[in-house]
Formats: C-alpha cells, sequence, structure tokens
C-alpha cells in the first residue's frame, strides 16, 4: 500500500483507487491460487495461496493506476495462473528456485508490465499511444530490462567464477549447505549420520 499508493508522491484523488485496485489484484491471486491447488491437488496448496498473493500484487503493481477494478481483477487472476505454471515449469525443468522469485516476481512483473498496455486506459496514460503503440512501448521496456540483467547478471558471474567455483560439489549439496559451509549441526541431523553408520 506504501509503494502503489505513495508512488503518486501525493495524497490526492487518485490513491483510493489505487489501493482498491492493489487490494483487488492481490485478492484475486490468492483466490486464484487456491482454486488452482484445489482442482490440481484437490485441497488448499498453501505456497500457492502465498505466491498467489505475492503475484497478485506484483502484477498490480505497474499499472494500479490506470487499470479499472474489473481489469485490476483480471490481471490478479492471470498472475495467479501464470505464477503456478511458471512453479511447475521450473520443477519440471529440475532448476532449483527455493524461494519461488521467478514464478512470485518475475512471470507475474511481466504480465503487469504488459497490462499496462492491454488493460491501461489510454485516456489516464495519456501520452498520446494507441492501445497497440503503448502494448509496443511496455514489451520494449521488458526486452531492455531483460537484456540489461541477463547481461550484467551474466558478466559478474563470469568475473567471479574466475576466482573459484560458482557451485558447490555434490557431496556438499547431498549434505546440505548449512552443514558444509556453515558447520551447523542440528538433532535430526546427528539422527540421519547415527543412522548411517549402523
Amino acid at each position: 500500500f506504501g509503494f502503489n499508493g505513495g508512488s503518486t508522491l501525493a495524497l490526492d484523488t487518485r490513491v483510493p483507487g489505487i489501493l482498491v485496485n492493489t487490494v483487488i489484484g492481490g485478492a484475486a491471486g490468492i483466490v486464484g491460487g487456491i482454486a488452482i491447488g484445489w482442482w490440481q491437488r484437490g485441497h488448499c496448496e498453501v505456497g500457492y495461496l502465498i505466491n498467489g498473493a505475492i503475484a497478485g500484487l506484483v502484477a498490480i503493481t505497474a499499472n494500479c493506476h490506470v487499470v479499472s477494478p474489473l481489469a485490476a481483477l483480471v490481471i490478479g487472476l492471470v498472475a495467479s495462473a501464470l505464477m503456478v505454471w511458471a512453479s511447475e515449469l521450473l520443477l519440471a525443468w529440475r532448476l532449483d528456485d527455493a524461494v519461488g522469485a521467478i514464478p512470485a516476481h518475475l512471470v507475474p512483473g511481466i504480465w503487469g508490465t504488459l497490462s499496462v498496455g492491454l488493460f491501461g486506459d489510454l485516456a489516464l496514460i495519456d501520452n498520446g499511444n494507441t492501445r497497440i503503440a503503448q502494448f509496443g512501448v511496455q514489451l520494449l521496456g521488458v526486452v531492455a530490462c531483460a537484456l540489461w540483467s541477463c547481461a550484467t547478471a551474466w558478466l559478474l558471474l563470469r568475473c567471479i567464477g574466475r576466482f573459484g567455483p560458482l557451485r558447490v560439489r555434490p557431496e556438499d549439496e547431498h549434505m546440505g549447505l548449512n552443514v558444509s559451509e556453515h558447520g551447523t549441526r542440528t538433532d535430526l541431523i546427528e539422527l540421519v549420520d547415527a543412522m548411517e553408520m549402523h
């Protein structure tokens, strides 16, 4: 609420609509996450509920000032569906995203940015663009950010990789990084170690 509502840098008549759209986008993400979890697994999938809320809030952020409440509902619902799709895709590709950053932030963020062109009130955007032109501007922004962040990350990781490995050994992965890198011991680890020795 502080982020979206405060983005106007003034407490004016736009703020209530922004806050309403923020609530609707987040709530729609929750409902979508619950519904998809129930449909897929037969119960409320808590991870989908939590990440659905985040996905809805992320997706509504770029457009909360220029869309209707109905559009906010659609944006939040689609964001939760995209979050589930991205989560399942990462699992299928065996890519580890322990906190769900890609499904909950990246994918809904792209969707929300493109939604400015799809659902935004052109009179409120007020830059003279047609809907297609505005969608093109949003898509250009997504591509520019992707190229910049991917190129910068690749260059940075390439440089860091020259001084040491970026990936831990398979034995360390199996043992767990909390043990192999930090020397952390718990009762459970002690029990597993004792069971393996006998």
